[in-house]
C-alpha cells in the first residue's frame, strides 16, 4: 500500500518501518509493522517533482533520498531529500532537493552512508557525498557507460 495511487520503490529501516515511494503523485509514505500489521506513520508527503521511484535511507535512518524518474512540478528529475524523525515521520527538505534535469534509472548508497549514486537513463552515474546534515554535494560521477545500463549496487 502507499499513500498515493502508484506505489513503486520501498525500503525498510532497522526498526522494521517501511518507506514507500509513489510514482504517480511523486512522494513518500512511511509505515510501521507492529505485530505484522501495516500502520500508517506518514501518509504521502509529496516532493513536488515527477515520478518518485527509488528510495535510499542513510544508515542512521534519519534521511531518505528519493530518485525521481521524470521531470515535473517544481523540481526537474533528481534527488528529493526527506528528514525522518524518531517516530518514522517523513518531511521534505526542499532546500536540499537537487534538480538534475535528467531522469534517473536507479540509485544506491554505500554501507557507511558517505556516498549516494544516481544512475541516469542513457549511461551515466551522478555521484554525491552525503553531508552530516543530510544534504548532498555533487562530485564527479561516471559517463560513457552503456545506454542500456540497469540496476546498481554500492559497497
Amino acid at each position: 500500500t502507499s499513500g498515493g495511487i502508484t506505489p513503486y520503490g520501498f525500503t525498510f529501516d532497522k526498526k522494521a518501518r517501511v518507506y514507500i515511494t509513489d510514482a504517480n503523485g511523486s512522494g513518500l509514505s512511511s509505515y510501521s509493522l507492529p505485530g505484522g500489521v501495516l500502520t500508517t506513520i506518514s501518509t504521502y508527503v509529496t516532493d513536488h517533482s515527477g515520478a518518485a521511484c527509488w528510495v535510499q535511507l542513510n544508515p542512521a535512518g534519519t534521511f531518505a533520498y528519493v530518485i525521481n524518474n521524470t521531470p515535473g512540478g517544481v523540481y526537474m528529475s533528481g534527488v528529493s531529500v526527506y528528514s525522518i524523525n524518531a517516530n518514522g515521520q517523513v518531511a521534505l527538505i526542499p532546500a536540499d532537493t537537487i534538480s538534475l534535469g535528467t531522469p534517473g534509472a536507479d540509485s544506491s548508497m554505500t554501507k557507511d552512508g558517505a556516498y549516494l549514486y544516481y544512475m541516469v537513463i542513457g549511461g551515466s552515474v551522478n555521484a554525491f557525498t552525503v553531508n552530516a546534515d543530510g544534504s548532498l554535494t555533487q562530485i564527479t560521477g561516471l559517463t560513457g557507460l552503456v545506454s542500456t545500463l540497469e540496476g546498481m549496487a554500492a559497497n
